[in-house]
């Protein structure tokens, strides 16, 4: 038999287990809450995922199935591309000038005008136009004839005018084409010298003496094929020179100009030059400012003038003359 004391204490124990369970069963019931709402919530989002997925399946098998028996539409006809204007292969200032040259009566201010306004344009201008070489690749090419028309044009203007000014420009535009602008756009020597240009140009110095046009015929002497020197001496370059340097009354820099060109022409062909007489004339010069290129042509001509027989002596000059 139980004591009162003991009885008592079980109590108390069977009590406090009570409040005990009492105190933990919100939070064993909140745990248990939370999980079956998790699980629950994820089985909802794993279904809703399937739903989804299945539901997009179908409309692209849908819309698969409405592409598949849909026709495309007839395709436009092809159009041509739009047509551009034709560029001109000449400049407007070009092709001002070439009119002027085969007007039958020219304006000769207009003239002028228009050769200044080229020699603007050469200088300007680096992609303004292309000279050919010879003069035979002007017979397929309409835009080397057309070049071909202008340096005849100009070289018109130096024979027949009778007007100084013009004579002038066009000798200044001629010059300029040959050593002015960039080298893309000058015009070779070669072609200068087929076109005919030697013998205007010669014509002209005998009769006027001009520094100009010395100049030119030293640059073609100068840039010309070895073959084109024979016929640039028969023309009278030489004699050129000889008359200027035989006329008391030419200036200092007109005779530098034909000393120019016959030390020039003295490198190249001293055969030419020597079987004229530019030596005995040249030896004549007392100028002190001159005497430099005036021992220089003796130099290159002294040994095919000065010797004994009919046959000369041995030098250090090639057939051809010398090269720069």
């Amino acid at each position: 038999m139980l004591s009162w004391p003991s009885v008592l204490s079980s109590n108390a124990a069977s009590r406090l287990g009570q409040w005990r369970e009492q105190r933990d069963f919100p939070r064993q019931s909140a745990r248990f809450a939370c999980r079956s709402s998790w699980k629950r919530g994820h089985a909802l989002a794993i279904s809703s995922a399937i739903a989804l997925w299945a539901r997009s399946g179908g409309r692209r098998s849908d819309k698969g199935a409405c592409l598949a028996t849909r026709q495309a539409p007839p395709r436009p006809p092809k159009e041509d591309p739009t047509p551009f204007p034709r560029q001109p292969i000449f400049p407007p200032v070009a092709f001002h000038l070439l009119g002027l040259f085969h007007s039958d009566d020219p304006d000769l201010e207009e003239l002028i005008d228009a050769l200044e306004d080229l020699q603007d344009l050469h200088e300007t201008d680096r992609h303004w136009g292309a000279f050919p070489a010879h003069v035979s690749e002007c017979r397929q090419s309409a835009y080397n004839k057309g070049q071909l028309e202008i340096v005849r044009g100009i070289l018109r203007s130096i024979e027949q005018s009778d007007n100084e000014d013009l004579r002038t420009a066009a000798v200044d535009t001629l010059l300029t084409l040959l050593i002015g602008g960039c080298v893309f756009t000058r015009c070779p020597a070669s072609f200068v010298v087929e076109a005919g240009a030697v013998k205007t140009l010669c014509d002209l110095a005998n009769e006027t003496e001009d520094a100009s046009t010395l100049e030119i015929l030293l640059e073609l002497v100068r840039l010309a094929p070895e073959t084109m020197l024979p016929d640039i001496v028969e023309q009278g370059a030489v004699q050129a020179c000889v008359k200027i340097l035989e006329n008391s009354g030419s200036s200092p820099m007109d005779q530098l100009s034909a000393l120019n060109l016959l030390l020039a022409l003295s490198k190249r062909a001293p055969a030419p030059v020597a079987q004229s007489n530019a030596y005995d004339v040249v030896k004549d010069i007392t100028n002190v400012a001159l005497v430099p290129r005036r021992n220089k042509i003796m130099s290159f001509l002294r040994p095919l003038v000065q010797h004994d027989g009919d046959v000369p002596p041995l030098t250090n000059i090639r057939t051809g003359g010398l090269k720069y």
